[in-house]
């Protein structure tokens, strides 16, 4: 039977105090972790990614993080349900990412900032991930297991509108721009994203996604003043 995965709930709203050792741990990457499921999550995706899910066997993945069969499916029922499992860790990451940065101290602005330092601390700290999951959201979906990607875009973008509805509400963006700013917001994820996968472009600095965001919020701002 063909299993299916859709994102997991996200967590409950909590103060910004509440999680940040398991946020600390995220953003580290699956590469600081020693355990076994960590390993074996790491090294799939690396395969994954590099080979194709399809060419990718059982025993290359077990070799490479060092484990035997039956620990591997100790934690994982089949390659699939690993490969949808990877996806569930760096899609909640993101989510995780996204509540700490609701929930964060300061105005509107700042919270932004925080949600943009933590997604460029998540996604240096997990090239490997993401590399994993721009080839599962660009490759051809009949290559590996069915992700519900839609309700993943629904739910990652309704937490980026929570999270811009704080300028509003401060009257530092208008309503009405609230997708536009959303689209630019991402388009700047996706360019980070780029760049950190490509070795042969400089990383971001987290300097640098800051000027970004200060020159998108600014924009915003002044289309306030100027109405």
């Amino acid at each position: 039977m063909e299993e299916r995965h859709h994102l997991p709930a996200p967590a409950p709203e909590c103060c910004p105090a509440a999680g940040c050792q398991d946020l600390g741990r995220m953003l580290g990457g699956l590469a600081q972790e020693t355990g076994n499921r960590s390993r074996i999550m790491l090294e799939a995706a690396r395969l994954f990614t590099r080979k194709g899910f399809a060419a990718t066997s059982v025993r290359e993945i077990v070799t490479a993080a060092g484990v035997t069969k039956p620990t591997l499916y100790y934690y994982f029922k089949s390659k699939d349900h690993l490969f949808l499992s990877i996806m569930d860790f760096a899609l909640a990451s993101y989510l995780q990412t996204l509540d700490m940065g609701i929930a964060a101290p300061g105005d509107a602005r700042a919270r932004v900032q925080a949600f943009m330092c933590s997604i460029h601390d998540l996604l240096a700290n997990n090239v490997d991930i993401l590399r994993f999951v721009h080839a599962a959201f660009y490759g051809p979906e009949e290559s590996t297991p069915r992700y519900d990607l839609q309700a993943t875009h629904e739910q990652l973008h309704a937490k980026l509108g929570q999270l811009l509805d704080g300028l509003v509400a401060e009257g530092a963006l208008d309503p009405a721009d609230v997708p536009a700013l959303a689209t630019l917001v991402h388009g700047l994820i996706e360019a980070i994203q780029c760049q950190l996968m490509k070795l042969y472009i400089p990383s971001p600095t987290l300097e640098h996604v800051l000027h970004c965001v200060d020159i998108l919020l600014d924009g915003a701002a002044s289309r306030v003043k100027s109405r």
